[in-house]
Formats: structure tokens, sequence, C-alpha cells
């Protein structure tokens, strides 16, 4: 199903990181936990974007912004630690950094909307079927 990784994406790296360490013996609840978060995450994709009609177009660089969004907001503290940067430095180049991304992603999306044939309709796809 096309999508479906980037629809589970931001719930697999929320429960990642919401996730206790513990010994061997836990490992099942913790890939439990993971692939609950990641079925709620494409759970919750899906919807919106068949109830809004969203195009996946649009769709597939959001879920990667708030994926990204999701492991910085968790992994932040580690991160000041790491380079040994103030906190502000390191959350305004990630900030910067995904503000390029999005913009470029954004784009590329209005590129490839002119080039499409008019009578294609691109939010088909996330049903697995164009017609």
């Amino acid at each position: 199903m096309f999508g479906a990784f980037a629809a589970a994406l931001p719930g697999f790296v929320f429960g990642y990181f919401t996730t206790a360490d513990g010994p061997a013996s836990t490992a099942p609840w913790v890939y439990a936990q993971i692939a609950g978060w990641s079925g709620v995450s494409w759970i919750a994709t899906t919807v919106v974007a068949v109830k809004w009609t969203i195009e996946p177009d649009l769709a597939l660089p959001a879920l990667a912004a708030l994926a990204a969004g999701v492991y910085y907001a968790f992994a932040a503290p580690q991160l000041v630690d790491a380079v040994a940067l103030p906190g502000e430095v390191v959350r305004a180049g990630f900030l910067t950094l995904v503000a390029v991304w999005w913009w470029r992603a954004e784009r590329l999306r209005r590129v490839r909307a002119r080039a499409r044939p008019a009578d294609q309709d691109v939010r088909a796809t996330w049903s697995g079927s164009n017609g």
C-alpha cells in the first residue's frame, strides 16, 4: 500500500522514544508498544488523508517532517550534549534544516503537479488504484 511506511513512521519514532529500557525478557513488550504506536499513526494518517483527500505529494513530505520533528523533540537533549552547543543553536539549526527541506519538497511537488495530466487523480493512489 502506497505511503504505509511514511504513515507509520511518526508513530514508530514516538513508540521507540517512549519505551523504557529493560532486560531482554521485555523485548516482546517493546516490539508490541512500537508496533502499536506505528499502527495508531498509520490509522490516523489514513483516516485524515482519505477524509480530507490529501494528495500523497503533500502528505508524504508532511509525514517525514512530523517524524523528524518527533525524533528531534525526544533526541534534543542527547544532541545538545553530543555537539557541545547551546540548545537554542541546535534547535535553530534543526528548524532551518527542516524548513529548507520542506521548501525543496514543496517546490518539487509543484513542478510535478504542473507536469501531471489534468485528468489524473493523484488522490486515488492512497487506495492503491488510479481510477
